[in-house]
């Protein structure tokens, strides 16, 4: 992590980027959506599955990946 993170959010321990893809049942994808994140807690207790990293868009909805 960087300095500015570390000062501007001093308890910050991990910082991550997540994209979301999204489009109609004919398979085009309609919009895509950037999301940056910054969390406290170290990776050993929220490493990417517990962060919302590890799923893929399902049939019903979102699944574990």
């Amino acid at each position: 992590m960087t300095a500015v993170v570390l000062t501007l959010f001093p308890g910050a321990h991990q910082v991550f980027r997540l994209r979301r893809d999204t489009g109609g049942l004919d398979g085009d994808w309609t919009t895509k959506e950037v999301v940056l994140g910054i969390t406290s807690l170290p990776t050993d207790l929220a490493g990417p599955a517990h962060l919302g990293l590890g799923y893929s868009a399902g049939r019903a909805g979102l699944t574990r990946s």
